[in-house]
Parts: C-alpha cells; structure tokens; sequence
C-alpha cells in the first residue's frame, strides 16, 4: 500500500485533514513527503488515541494525545536518532529529533526489580563554538513497584561536543517536590558518555546514567538506574 494509499484508508472522521494534505501535496511536490510523514504521525496519534478510549480517562487520554500531537510534526519534519542502552539491571530506549532549534525527545528506561520511568520532552537548542547546548523540560510519568503511580515535570539541559568521529555528550533534569505529584520529593536523571560514529546511520555508544526518585509522605525512594552502559545508535 502506497504512502497516499495510507493516508485514504484513515478514519472518516479525519478525512478532511488528510485530503487536505493531499491537495497540498499535488500543488507542490516538494511537500509531499513532510506531510505524508506528518500525516501518517498525526493518524498514529488518533489510532493510539482509540486505544486509550478504552484503557484510560478522559482527561488523561486528551493530555497523552495532545503531547503525541505536539511532538508529531518536528518528529516527522526532521531527522532524529533512536537509541538502545543496556546496564547493570536496567535498559533504556530513547528517541530525539529536531526542527530548526527546537528539539523533541521521548525516553523510556525500565529496572526489572523497581518499575518503569517514561518521557516526553520539548526543548531549544543552540551551538556555542563546535558545541551544541540544550535547555527544556520533559513531562515524566513513573510506575514504580509497590507505590502509586507518579508524574513530574523536570526542567534541565544538556551539550553535544563532537571530537573527530567521537562525540562526548552529557544532559540532566530536575523536578523539585512542587513540579511532582503527591509522594514525590524530587526527581533526578542524568547521563553522560561518548558516541562512536561508525556510519552515518550506525554509532556505538557507552557512558553513565543515574536515574533516582526520592519519595516521601511513606513513598521509598528507588534509583532506577546507577551505572555504566554500552548502546547503538540508528541516524536518520
């Protein structure tokens, strides 16, 4: 089935959307594969958003749904990077984009014995020399064993240092106890590491990351990930 195939079979109640994309598509080629990408995101975004119609509120499916929404285009328009982390009991997955300054990032990081910590992240970034700096924040949501689940929004940054085919890199965030849900004192993530380009669409990576929830109100405090990793890395 063909991109503009895709797009038709979508559900009737969007179909202005998407032939409105159509005709914009015949008037300018140049368009046409951003906003094939964008409407293919953009029909992922109601799909998911049938599946929450049945597995979660209101208000949380309209929340979930407009941050799909808001990171739908800049996640289509321009390139991005997926990444893959293992350590010592936890595993981490990530994706980041961009779209002229602005960044877009989703994360996922799971610890078999302690839960799952999820987010997605809006930023602006800015070169300074050969360096590229970071500076956003990031809506996570954490499903830790034997506690309610929690949410935070996490304010921080990060830089990109490329060194030959190397790049070193670092970020960090940070949710005091007013930015986080009942229960949560505060919330800290970082990482830090270098990336080994081997391809233009292939890089090897390896660092440290540090992952911690510090609880209160009889909540425990859990440290999802506190050690070193190796990763890949898929361009494109």
């Amino acid at each position: 089935m063909s991109s503009i195939d895709l797009i038709r079979a979508s559900p009737s109640k969007n179909s202005a959307h998407f032939e409105w994309a159509l005709f914009i598509c015949r008037k300018n080629w140049k368009l046409k594969r951003g906003l094939i990408a964008y409407s293919k995101s953009v029909l992922s975004a109601y799909y998911l958003a049938d599946i929450l119609d049945k597995t979660a509120g209101a208000g949380m499916k309209k929340t979930l749904l407009g941050a799909i929404l808001a990171l739908s285009l800049p996640m289509a328009a321009q390139a991005g990077d997926l990444t893959a982390r293992v350590g010592d009991g936890f595993f981490g997955a990530s994706y980041e984009g961009s779209l002229l300054l602005m960044t877009t990032s989703a994360d996922w990081l799971t610890n078999d014995g302690r839960g799952n910590v999820g987010s997605l992240g809006l930023g602006v970034q800015a070169p300074l020399g050969i360096a590229k700096l970071k500076a956003g924040g990031k809506l996570v949501y954490m499903d830790l064993k034997h506690q309610d689940n929690h949410y935070a929004a996490a304010l921080g940054g990060g830089v990109d240092i490329p060194v030959g085919a190397f790049t070193v890199y670092g970020q960090g965030y940070f949710a005091p106890s007013g930015l986080a849900s009942d229960g949560v004192d505060n919330y800290k993530e970082m990482r830090a590491g270098v990336r080994w380009d081997m391809t233009r669409m292939v890089s090897l990576d390896a660092g440290y990351q540090y992952s911690h929830v510090k609880g209160k109100d009889g909540n425990r405090s859990v440290s999802m990930a506190d050690g070193l990793y190796v990763g890949a890395q898929l361009n494109f």
